[in-house]
């Protein structure tokens, strides 16, 4: 048997998470351990009103520098900006930032974005920095769920040891898990009357 070829014992549906769905509250993983990613890149973007999904290539700290691809669901959002990438990143970037008391949210009104101030946040929400490299996002949440695709050109044995050190991460991460039953819309918007 090659060194590539994968035994029954080690497919890679052995290899994988439980559920790979599982969301994690981000801001408060940043907030437990402020140095666990770096960004590599970002991928992709999916915007929509009061939301963006990014998808990134990360080197978490905890797994001996390996990378994976987080899924990022920022809700509630109020103000972005994606940025080319740094081209001097190579092994991993800066530290992705988590902020709840920043200059930039200063600004951040109650008003609900392009509703031309009809639309207020009722009751009041709190908003949080999200920095990457030289991007950012202003939200009320960061979610994350890690893609567990396929790696290729790894050895059966190497798969094997990224995929123990991945759950050992999801096991810590177990404690910041988003549960099932909380909506998207945490911010109710009330419509106020102008004068």
């Amino acid at each position: 048997m090659s060194q590539h070829s994968t035994p029954a014992n080690l497919s890679n549906a052995n290899l994988q998470p439980k559920n790979p769905q599982l969301k994690y509250d981000f801001g408060a993983i940043l907030k437990a351990r402020s140095q666990l990613c770096r960004i590599l890149q970002l991928l992709t973007a999916r915007m929509g009103w009061l939301d963006l999904s990014l998808q990134a290539r990360v080197v978490l700290s905890s797994l001996d520098h390996v990378g994976i691809t987080l899924l990022l669901d920022c809700i509630n959002v109020v103000d972005y900006s994606l940025r080319p990438a740094n081209p001097g990143t190579l092994e991993g970037g800066p530290f992705i930032e988590y902020e709840e008391n920043h200059q930039l949210l200063n600004s951040v009104s109650r008003c609900v974005p392009n509703t031309d101030g009809e639309e207020i946040w009722d009751p009041s929400v709190k908003f949080a920095l999200l920095i990457i490299d030289q991007s950012y996002i202003i939200a009320q949440r960061f979610e994350a769920r890690i893609d567990y695709g396929n790696v290729i050109g790894l050895t059966t044995e190497q798969e094997q040891r990224r995929s123990e050190r991945i759950n050992a991460t999801t096991a810590w991460l177990e404690q910041f898990q988003v549960p099932a039953n909380q909506g998207r819309a945490l911010g109710r918007i009330r419509t106020t009357r102008r004068s």
